[in-house]
């Protein structure tokens, strides 16, 4: 977590900007594009390999091994996802290894291979550290920018309304608890509790779900409205306490940033078909997004 606190976040923000402003110039001029593919996703993969300090990733082949590894995450209702989900593990893990191996001077990898130099931290939790926040770090954010900028759009008003306020804090926690991407996480009891009474027993197994806990409506009035100014509002889009997502800084980073500039670029933003979800339990995301940018 040091390591991630010590990149320059400033400069990120301003990498990225610069890249959503270079995208959106060509796409806007566009009648219609599919946010996704076009915007949402090398924004969210640009974030994180510059996060990493890798500016040559292999975007195709990381973004396949981050799909399958989704996929692998409903094994318990497609056992046929689980070999391919480890294989793109594996393929990941080699990847980062590769990059340490190449001595990187800039970014996170740079100082946790430092921290292996200094033998501090072992290159297998290196590995397991970085494989999962590269993993965490591009399909979640891609995910949940998509569907914030989903959401905007089939709620009258808001769109126009972000236009007013900008994008604010607010906001962001209230995009992330209406239409955040993560619907379930499993934990292990340890030890026995008594929840809504039933009694969980240490060692069990336990399915939390997130997506249910941010539409409660003992905790959030009207849950299914989308209200930019809702407060107070203590969603679990990026868990709680020392299980929060570490990423999480990232994640609203790259949809702020992205928000904004479909914003100064595509104010007449809108729906120019029907949006295909990913069929995934456990991580929700739209597979294509198809918008009109208001050009001609």
């Amino acid at each position: 977590m040091d390591a991630y606190r010590r990149q320059d976040f400033a400069a990120l923000r301003t990498k990225l900007e610069d890249l959503a402003d270079e995208l959106l110039v060509r796409l806007s001029a566009q009648p219609s594009f599919d946010l996704v593919e076009s915007f949402t996703a090398p924004l969210s993969f640009a974030a994180v390999a510059a996060l990493f300090g890798v500016p040559d990733a292999d975007e195709k082949n990381i973004v396949a091994w981050s799909e399958a590894i989704v996929a692998a995450m409903d094994s318990g209702l497609t056992p046929e996802a689980a070999a391919p989900g480890t294989r793109a593990r594996d393929k990941l893990s080699e990847e980062v290894s590769r990059w340490l191996d190449g001595e990187p001077d800039t970014g996170l990898l740079a100082d946790l291979r430092r921290a292996e130099a200094a033998q501090s931290i072992s290159r297998d939790m290196i590995l397991n550290t970085l494989r999962a926040m590269l993993h965490a770090g591009y399909a979640p954010t891609s995910r949940f920018v998509a569907a914030s900028a989903l959401a905007l759009l089939r709620t009258p008003g808001a769109w126009k309304e972000l236009q007013a306020t900008g994008v604010t804090e607010n906001a962001l926690k209230e995009l992330l608890r209406h239409s955040g991407p993560v619907q379930a996480v499993a934990r292990v009891c340890t030890q026995d509790v008594e929840l809504g009474g039933r009694l969980l027993r240490g060692g069990s197994d336990v399915i939390l779900l997130i997506a249910a806990a941010n539409r409660d409506p003992r905790q959030f009035p009207q849950p299914d409205e989308l209200d930019l100014t809702r407060t107070p509002n203590h969603n679990l889009g990026f868990g709680w306490g020392a299980h929060a997502c570490a990423g999480a800084s990232l994640a609203r980073l790259t949809c702020a940033v992205a928000l904004g500039a479909l914003l100064r670029h595509t104010p007449r933003l809108r729906l120019a078909g029907e949006p295909v979800h990913w069929r995934h339990a456990t991580l929700r995301g739209l597979r294509t997004l198809p918008v009109s940018g208001g050009a001609a």
